[in-house]
């Protein structure tokens, strides 16, 4: 039997429990119930971008210190006498900053943050296919009314 003819066949106390049920479900699922998680969802989308944005800078600001190391080394292992005290130094400081640099990138991660996103965006899928339901219902009982009067 389909949920049409099973509405169909409601009467009395049953449909006015039915119809109650219905005005729940599109309550439950209002538009600006929906329009506040689609908000929420942009916020965190352009909040993990942001996050993106920082480690990608950060990503390009160590790849010129990593190169800068490179072409430390490089002039020590060439250039006799290169290797004094002030170059293992300077050396020995942009490795620091590089380690610094990458636990930094690590730590802002935006992995809570795309949790709640995608936890967010199912949310928002099921008040919208909720509210799709509740208003097929809604016009099948509200025909069904008519229908009877």
């Amino acid at each position: 039997m389909s949920i049409q003819t099973f509405l169909e066949r409601l009467h009395g106390a049953e449909g006015d429990k039915f119809s109650d049920l219905v005005n729940v479900l599109r309550s439950s699922a209002s538009q600006e119930r929906i329009e506040s998680l689609r908000d929420f969802q942009i916020n965190l989308r352009d909040e993990i971008d942001k996050i993106n944005d920082r480690r990608a800078v950060l990503g390009d600001e160590l790849k010129i210190i990593e190169d800068a190391v490179t072409a430390l080394h490089k002039y020590v292992d060439h250039v006799e006498g290169a290797e004094d005290a002030d170059v293992r130094t300077f050396l020995a400081f942009l490795n620091q900053t590089t380690a610094i640099i990458r636990e930094e990138i690590a730590e802002m991660r935006p992995d809570n943050k795309l949790r709640k996103k995608f936890e967010v965006t199912q949310k928002l899928q099921t008040l919208i296919d909720r509210r799709r339901i509740a208003d097929s219902l809604y016009q099948i009982i509200q025909k069904n009314q008519e229908q009877g009067a």
